[in-house]
């Protein structure tokens, strides 16, 4: 047969079938799909492109809008949430089926549950509110934005929801029933505000309590401007940059103050923490029993009556000297003496140890020690 070709070089048909692909092929012609159409690239399937581009291809914007929609359906029902949305989307920014109210509405309530399954609950309580702009009574509408709400916790707002199309249908089960379970919820919030409020409160009073007993005692407190403990709101209470409250010192019963404080050894980058420094102990009182023996002590320099104590005074200027004889109130009372973020801190070297006249020799040591 005569195909009207010229002479020269030919090529077989990409698509051809044969002997080995003639299955594969097959797949890709729409009358033979043995899979759902939306598994199947369109570059790979030319009818498939050409059956879709005939689908979309029209004149009438109304009947491509409609089409959209019917997709969107179809993908719901197969549970393809995604590619509804996608429909469902696409069908809303056609021009012509704007003016159309009712499909307005049917787009944006479908497009609402899609997003709603997929979890995506703001876009279906948008969703929702838009489809209702152009069919106030929708009652499908307003039971997912009702929906959406209590899933973004916004119990008030179901409940408000809820009564809206309760007014429309009285007898809505769903609706209903929701309303039952975001009043429950609200409720329960409530009170767990309340608690929190009251426990809140009571911190704060236990705050201002702790400043004025530390002010009693002539105590300078300078506390960083993330743990302020004043201003702070109430949903940010175990905030991480808020003081931790094991580490802000107590008042026991009989009106005596305890500290958490911290012992840096700058000759080893190891530290200690006293957890419970009463007020009134002198410094010996725990030198004693944590020395000699540390673990990083290889050389058994640090014995109780060879370690001296320091703290840098206000703006980090000088050392202090503290004789280890003295009590942590009197030290923590001295003029030069900032306690930072409720923590005081001090510095331990041993005399005998050949770091200290480096440590001498690097630091502005004041002339008038704490004795």
């Amino acid at each position: 047969m005569d195909s009207g070709a010229s002479s020269g070089t030919t090529g077989r048909y990409k698509y051809g079938f044969s002997e080995e692909n003639w299955e594969e092929e097959m797949e890709k012609v729409p009358l033979f799909m043995t899979k759902s159409p939306e598994t199947i690239d369109p570059d790979e399937s030319p009818a498939l492109a050409a059956m879709q581009a005939l689908k979309y291809d029209s004149s009438d914007d109304e009947k491509t809008v409609v089409a959209l929609k019917e997709d969107g359906n179809e993908f719901f029902r197969r549970k393809l949430y995604a590619k509804a949305v996608d429909a469902y989307t696409a069908a809303l920014r056609m021009k012509n089926g704007r003016d159309d109210v009712e499909l307005q509405a049917i787009l944006y309530a479908n497009r609402a549950a899609a997003n709603f399954h997929l979890e995506n609950y703001g876009s279906s309580l948008y969703d929702a509110q838009e489809a209702l702009k152009h069919k106030p009574d929708h009652v499908k509408a307003i039971a997912r934005a009702a929906q959406a709400s209590f899933r973004l916790n916004r119990y008030r707002e179901a409940i408000e929801w809820c009564d809206k199309g309760l007014r429309v249908d009285p007898a809505h089960s769903v609706l209903i029933e929701l309303s039952a379970k975001a009043e429950g919820n609200r409720k329960r919030d409530d009170k767990e505000r309340r608690v929190r409020a009251a426990r809140e409160k009571q911190r704060r009073r236990a705050v201002e309590t702790l400043h004025q007993e530390i002010k009693k005692r002539g105590i300078q407190l300078k506390v960083s401007a993330n743990k302020q403990t004043d201003n702070d709101d109430d949903d940010n209470e175990n905030s991480a940059d808020k003081p931790n409250p094991e580490h802000m010192p107590r008042i026991d019963s009989e009106g005596s103050m305890h500290w958490r404080v911290q012992f840096l050894y700058p000759e080893y980058q190891q530290s200690d923490c006293i957890e419970n420094f009463h007020e009134d102990s002198r410094f010996a009182d725990h030198l004693e029993v944590m020395f000699p023996g540390a673990p990083w002590d290889i050389q058994k320099t640090y014995q109780p009556e060879l370690i001296r104590i320091y703290f840098y005074g206000k703006e980090m200027q000088s050392l202090v000297g503290v004789s280890s004889d003295k009590t942590l109130k009197t030290v923590l009372s001295d003029a030069r003496y900032e306690v930072q973020d409720y923590v005081p801190e001090f510095l331990l070297i041993s005399e005998s140890s050949p770091y200290m006249k480096h440590f001498l020799k690097e630091n502005t040591i004041s002339r008038q020690d704490l004795t």
